[in-house]
């Protein structure tokens, strides 16, 4: 035994390099600073550790429904991939839901809390737009957005659904129960204040490490996702409990503040079950994700993983005012940059071309509030559209050009026009509009006709008075070449 010991040992020191080498353990998963696979004081470890501190910016806290707990980025990269490869597998997109004025309006006014239980009960089940839940002690009322039902079962077959709200996380689950009593939409992909505090910006940074290739979003506010404003699909904010009872404020969930709330009604709060809404933008949006799902996937191939929704999202929105040239009127203040301003770049974003001087054979449409010198150009001009702001408004939020019929300067454009919300009517109207479109081009192409013919005229009596020129020069060479012809005839003779 003993020489078999020896020579076992003589085989380990002859070798070169090292018998063996020891790893320390990379804290790849923590919770509240502890590690999960050695159980150490990560964080106890990382103060005493200044060089190591770069190492804990690069944790993220990547699983949605456990706070504290961190995987390293790496780590979590990895495991973000396996995910992608199981949606694509599964022809599945990601889509990032704001809550509070994107799907709902909530408040917790009182007097509605108190209308709303006089006709049903606290132990009923709620049903409908219109819930009730009760949180930190107070009571909130919630109005689902129209068609929001119709929206989460038209995508939940294509997107992988997750809620990014600035409320907090009791709140975000709460709804989360309305919207999902069955837990079939969204799991535990619930990300809220706590996990986001900075109430200034989101960041889908932690939740998808890999990249945003296949991300989109949906949120009524642009300013809080600037670095992604390529994913985002802005909507019309929803302002139910504001905009049809002039409530001026309501549960603050942003800011994790319940108050009791200031109103002007403008109608008696009993009638707010019966409201009439003309709000389309849950169908709108339904559309334009199916749209682009199909355009994913029809390009998608397992070699090109380079695809990108941004790009599809782009192309589709410049699509809406695509080949219109449009001028602004009062719109933007004289001592701001044109190009600057918001409705400079959202008119570009969605594909028109802007212009800041009037040019009758290039702009075609005259965008104003009032009355004003472009606007009386363009009313002189034939062809060009001279449209409330409204127009760029609704065609942006519904994503397709709006017929400019219904934005005419002189009606008020303060509502949804009729069409929208009748399809059969929108169609008849589209036909109408797309022969006026082509009436008008018929119109400035004999304005331009009109032009080159004048051109033309001008052009050529100057050429007729050149080549008249020229041939009395010719006339008179020819007469001096015929005398000394003849003058020499005479020598001769």
């Amino acid at each position: 035994m003993d020489q078999i010991y020896q020579t076992t040992l003589n085989n380990f020191t002859q070798r070169d390099g090292p018998a063996c080498s020891l790893k320390g353990c990379t804290h790849s998963e923590k919770f509240h600073g502890i590690c999960l696979l050695c159980e150490a004081d990560v964080d106890a470890s990382l103060n005493l550790k200044k060089n190591h501190i770069e190492k804990e910016s690069s944790d993220i806290s990547y699983v949605h429904n456990f706070r504290g707990f961190k995987i390293d980025l790496e780590e979590a990269k990895k495991i973000e991939q396996e995910l992608q490869r199981i949606l694509m597998t599964k022809k599945k997109l990601s889509l990032v839901l704001d809550l509070d004025h994107t799907l709902l309006h909530a408040t917790d006014d009182q007097r509605f809390i108190h209308a709303y239980n006089l006709k049903h009960t606290l132990n009923k089940p709620n049903s409908g737009d219109f819930h009730i839940f009760r949180l930190d002690g107070h009571y909130h009322l919630v109005k689902l957005r129209p068609h929001l039902d119709a929206f989460l079962k038209g995508v939940k077959d294509k997107y992988e659904l997750h809620i990014f709200t600035h409320g907090s996380r009791g709140y975000a689950e709460q709804i989360a129960k309305i919207l999902d009593p069955d837990q079939n939409l969204f799991h535990d992909r619930i990300v809220s204040r706590e996990e986001c505090p900075d109430i200034n910006s989101k960041t889908l940074k932690e939740h998808f490490p890999c990249h945003d290739r296949t991300v989109l979003i949906i949120d009524d506010r642009s300013d809080v996702w600037q670095s992604y404003i390529g994913n985002l699909i802005q909507i019309v904010p929803y302002d139910f409990f504001r905009t049809y009872f002039g409530v001026e404020s309501e549960v603050n969930n942003a800011a994790g503040k319940t108050h009791a709330s200031r109103f002007m009604l403008n109608k008696p709060i009993h009638e707010f079950e019966n409201v009439n809404e003309r709000d389309e933008q849950m169908t709108v949006v339904t559309n334009m994700l199916k749209r682009i799902h199909e355009q994913f996937f029809d390009l998608h191939s397992a070699a090109d993983d380079e695809l990108d929704v941004k790009s599809l999202l782009s192309q589709d929105k410049h699509k809406v005012l695509k080949n219109t040239h449009l001028l602004f009127s009062g719109l933007i203040p004289l001592n701001t940059s044109p190009h600057e301003h918001p409705i400079w770049k959202k008119a570009i974003e969605f594909g028109a071309t802007c212009a800041t001087e009037f040019d009758a054979d290039k702009v075609t449409h005259v965008v104003a509030n009032g009355p004003s010198q472009k606007v009386k150009l363009a009313n002189a001009t034939p062809g060009i559209y001279v449209v409330h702001k409204s127009w760029l408004d609704d065609s942006t939020s519904h994503y397709m050009r709006m017929n400019e019929f219904d934005y005419k300067l002189s009606d008020k454009c303060n509502k949804v026009p009729f069409s929208v919300n009748h399809p059969a009517v929108a169609r008849s109207l589209r036909s109408v509009h797309d022969a006026m479109n082509e009436l008008n081009q018929h119109i400035r192409g004999a304005h331009q006709d009109m032009k080159d013919l004048t051109r033309d005229d001008v052009d050529s009596e100057e050429s007729d008075e050149e080549d008249q020129s020229e041939s009395e020069e010719e006339d008179h060479d020819d007469q001096e070449d015929q005398d000394l012809a003849d003058d020499l005839m005479k020598d001769m003779m």
